[in-house]
């Protein structure tokens, strides 16, 4: 690589253990530079800064004014992270910024349209700008075998949190609804995206189990998709079990299934790792199956898409911006079904 793009991070409750993956000994620390940290609790901002030895910026505008800053790392809630977008790029940044991305969709595309008009970056983990290996792995599957119409899509994704009310906005209902999908499920909701489209129906069904948080520890997500496939996603604060975060999913089509990370037994152990597995067959018996490894899942960062991105001065794609609108859109739909059911 010929220079490092130096990178401010701004949220640090999430942000710290995105600095700390930028760092030696990780790969993608010979691609960014750390050139400053934000965060409005100015405690959380000292301590941060002098665990990783970091330069320390009062307030947003200040990291926006120093030149030497090429791109923002935004790492804030999710709501009204799109007017923070449109202020990065307006000041000439690029962004890379985590899910849910947004949960007002015309404020977003009202942002990514800046962006686009500036010939700014903007890349967020999920949905990635490009699919990762296992997705690209599913659609190469389902083209080489013609498997036919996807009939239904199921994904599960569990840990295990006894959390306190904290005063964030995951305790609040309208900023986390549903709040094991928003906050860990979302990667399979944004993967049903990518395989089945938008969905047209969505029904959610949360329960507190435990969490001393006025929002759900135990959740399922119902889906129905224009093609006639049908969704469900399981997110749970409440399972240890030692199989925490592996994004399980499966496929059926009309001549195959295709499972991502299912089963009790692994091949990979991981959390940004994944085991893609297709299978085929008549009846009761099995007539072809393959299987193939990845050291990487959606939901990761593509830290080297970003910086060659930058280095390309490539803008965001017309194609990207759709996936990114697409999935804020529904983030807002399970907003207003989980209200409605309230």
């Amino acid at each position: 690589m010929s220079r490092k793009i130096r990178l401010g991070i701004v949220g640090l409750r999430f942000g710290e253990d995105i600095i700390r993956h930028l760092l030696p000994p990780y790969p993608d620390h010979a691609l960014f530079e750390i050139a400053g940290c934000y965060d409005l609790n100015t405690s959380r901002r000292d301590t941060v800064a002098h665990r990783w030895k970091l330069p320390v910026h009062d307030s947003l505008e200040a990291m926006l004014e120093d030149k030497s800053i090429e791109a923002i790392g935004l790492f804030t809630p999710p709501a009204g992270r799109a007017a923070l977008i449109q202020t990065i790029v307006e000041a000439g940044k690029h962004v890379v910024t985590t899910k849910p991305i947004e949960f007002d969709p015309e404020k977003l595309a009202t942002s990514l349209r800046v962006a686009r008009d500036r010939r700014r970056v903007v890349h967020v983990n999920s949905p990635s700008p490009r699919p990762t290996p296992d997705l690209r792995q599913i659609d190469q599957w389902r083209e080489q075998f013609d498997m036919g119409r996807l009939v239904s899509i199921r994904g599960e994704v569990w840990a295990s949190y006894c959390e306190r009310a904290d005063q964030s906005w995951y305790d609040d209902p309208v900023a986390c609804p549903a709040a094991p999908v928003l906050r860990l499920g979302v990667y399979l909701l944004n993967d049903f995206i990518h395989f089945a489209g938008e969905p047209l129906q969505i029904r959610p069904m949360t329960e507190r189990l435990r969490t001393g948080r006025p929002t759900a520890d135990n959740a399922t997500l119902q889906l129905r998709f224009a093609n006639g496939c049908l969704g469900s996603i399981f997110a749970s604060f409440c399972v240890e079990d030692g199989d925490s975060y592996r994004n399980s999913l499966i496929l059926n089509f009309e001549n195959g299934t295709i499972y991502r990370n299912c089963g009790p037994y692994r091949s990979t152990y991981g959390m940004r790792e994944s085991e893609v597995t297709l299978v085929r067959g008549t009846g009761c018996r099995r007539t072809e199956a393959h299987c193939v490894m990845f050291d990487a899942i959606s939901g990761n960062y593509l830290w080297s898409d970003f910086y060659q991105d930058i280095l390309s001065d490539a803008p965001i794609s017309r194609a990207y911006e759709a996936r990114l609108l697409e999935s804020a859109r529904t983030i807002a739909r399970l907003s207003s079904a989980e209200e409605a059911l309230t």
